[in-house]
């Protein structure tokens, strides 16, 4: 437009018109050039390889200089994060290997191991509003073999100990008796009390160590009425 303004002063304007009129023309090509050069420069580079995780705009959106446009990650250092209670921190050790089972693994569980623990502890407030100190714990698993994105919600069990040819009995079955771990043992059917000593244990079992043995049947969440002499039909 400016340019075709410019010919029709060129046959019967004045100079000063003229000059004008060029010097409008100028501006303009050069304002054409400043946008050549802006969207020359409008490419995006990541400064890191990685996977882009999360969008934060959408096509045809204005951008200001200096937006956080991606959120990329690089897949190839993912872990598994867990936090544990600093109660039991003590017993995890790096190196220490781990079973990660959930929904995404449907009925398979994964194979991982502790590569990570954080040398300072967090307050995280639990589902039931009670403070609680944990300690993040990071897990490295097999990337070739599984796929896992990042948001994915898995549940753990870190191995802390390991034991072969041990004497498990449910953890309910062991209770206090005059500060002693004891347990119910039902022998020429009926109750016999025995004090035992136990070693490892989880959330849901107890190796007793000396005082019952494996072949040995034991009574589970004894109730009240259970008492040494009880007589006991199978």
């Amino acid at each position: 437009m400016a340019e075709y303004n410019l010919e029709l002063l060129k046959k019967g304007s004045s100079e000063h018109l003229i000059k004008a009129a060029e010097s409008v023309a100028d501006q303009a090509k050069a304002s054409i050039e400043e946008v050549k050069n802006n969207i020359a420069k409008s490419d995006i580079i990541s400064a890191l390889d990685g996977v882009i995780l999360t969008k934060f705009f959408e096509p045809g959106s204005f951008v200001q200089p200096g937006a956080l446009l991606f959120e990329i990650g690089d897949t190839s250092s993912a872990h598994i994060r867990c936090d544990v209670l600093t109660d039991d921190i003590a017993k995890i050790q790096i190196g220490r290997g781990a079973v990660v089972s959930g929904d995404i693994l449907g009925a398979e569980s994964a194979e991982a191991e502790v590569i990570y623990i954080a040398p300072k502890a967090f307050t995280k407030v639990s589902s039931l509003g009670v403070e609680q100190q944990k300690i993040e714990v990071r897990l490295s698993y097999d990337k070739n073999r599984y796929s896992f994105r990042p948001g994915y919600e898995f549940d753990v069990d870190i191995i802390a100990k390991k034991k072969a040819m041990a004497n498990f009995v449910p953890y309910k079955a062991v209770f206090d008796m005059n500060g002693r771990s004891s347990v119910f043992v039902i022998k020429n059917d009926a109750v016999e009390l025995r004090s035992v000593e136990t070693g490892i244990e989880n959330d849901d079992f107890i190796e007793i160590t000396s005082g019952a043995s494996e072949n040995e049947t034991v009574i589970v969440d004894p109730p009240n009425a259970v008492k040494p002499g009880l007589k006991v039909k199978r």
